[in-house]
């Protein structure tokens, strides 16, 4: 018994510290590569869940896990065309601001739309069995609740990445300024 709750705990622990290393991650290459501290990403990581609840009795849970961050990553984008493109070459205070306003935004039109009071719901089919790992009652929607994150965490890096290769290859293939 106590050997279970300490796995249990241990397990816990790491799985909190791989949420930090995914926000630490998302804020060090965001910084590195846009130049802008995004402190709304946790904001589209909300967007992004609620969509796939949305959508996951109309298209399955599967279809909801995929296009959920596609459609986060089109509003990430249209987003930075209209807000961040400006704050690129400007003081970074400047841009910390703007997204922390924007994690408020985003926050509030989640309650605006969804409410405040939480709302229970039944577990989506891959989520509904108990995890074969250890014979605690751990669901396993603990085995899934990463996936998200790197999902999300990809479709908003690929495109930075497209574009510091584009920046450092050739001078034909160079963006043009902003």
């Amino acid at each position: 018994m106590q050997l279970v709750f300490i796995l249990e705990q241990v397990l816990n622990g790491l799985l909190v510290g791989a949420y930090y290393l995914l926000i630490a991650l998302g804020l060090s290459l965001i910084f590195a590569l846009g130049g802008i501290v995004n402190l709304a990403h946790g904001g589209f990581y909300a967007i992004g869940a609620y969509l796939t609840v949305m959508l996951a009795p109309r298209v399955g849970f599967a279809g909801a896990f995929v296009i959920s961050p596609i459609v986060v990553g089109l509003i990430g984008i249209a987003i930075e065309r209209l807000l961040f493109r400006r704050f690129y070459r400007s003081d970074p205070i400047l841009s910390l601001l703007l997204t922390f306003g924007l994690a408020m935004v985003i926050e509030q039109g989640l309650r605006i739309v969804f409410g405040a009071l939480r709302r229970s719901r039944s577990r989506c089919f891959p989520l509904r069995s108990t995890s074969p790992a250890c014979r605690c009652a751990r669901p396993s929607m603990w085995s899934y609740s990463p996936l998200p994150a790197w999902g999300s965490t990809c479709c908003s890096v690929i495109p930075g990445w497209c574009r510091s290769a584009m920046a450092h290859g050739s001078a034909s293939a160079r963006m043009p300024p902003r």
